[in-house]
């Protein structure tokens, strides 16, 4: 599965979003967010316009969820919305 995440703007808030993948009573989470890599060459959490590809696999094929979410960039926080069965 692959797609991409989009950010609109500078808000305090790192875009990212959960898969979840399951089968029976097993599950694995996905998650990806916006990052950057600073002049010195570490990553950081990117707060602003941006758009990037996003990719995830698993061999838990049952069902698949989606989750939009954000990471709050004063504390490190996640914050996650409601989630969506896709399958």
């Amino acid at each position: 599965m692959s797609g991409y995440l989009r950010d609109s703007k500078a808000n305090g808030w790192t875009a990212c979003v959960r898969f979840l993948f399951t089968e029976g009573k097993k599950g694995y989470f996905s998650r990806h967010t916006i990052m950057a890599r600073s002049s010195k060459g570490s990553w950081y959490y990117y707060d602003g316009k941006a758009t990037v590809k996003i990719s995830a696999k698993s061999s838990l094929s049952s069902h698949l969820y989606v989750q939009e979410c954000g990471r709050n960039k004063k504390t490190g926080k996640y914050l996650y919305g409601k989630s969506k069965k896709l399958f």
